[in-house]
């Protein structure tokens, strides 16, 4: 008999169904590809370009693209992004 909970034979049973309907391949905190941080920032630039946009509207998205940015860059050199309080950030 096993005395750990979660190798009993009705668990087991379980995680093998789950295996089965969701598949093995599990990807946790990858990061964005360089063609998806492309297409962000394009979205950005052509909301920056529209003349109906206020400038709180510009700031905050220059700031969020920046931010973007620089931490996919920061987790290509580091592997790991920085944690920092955003109105440090900000600043």
């Amino acid at each position: 008999m096993v005395a750990s909970k979660t190798q009993s034979k009705l668990f087991v049973k379980f995680m093998k169904g789950c295996e089965k309907r969701m598949g093995r391949l599990v990807k946790q905190d990858l990061g964005i590809s360089l063609e998806m941080l492309n297409a962000s920032v394009a979205i950005y630039e052509m909301e920056l370009a529209e003349e109906s946009v206020s400038q709180e509207r510009k700031r905050f998205i220059i700031v969020c693209a920046a931010s973007f940015i620089m931490l996919w860059v920061w987790a290509l050199r580091r592997g790991e992004i920085f944690m920092v309080e955003a109105s440090d950030f900000v600043k």
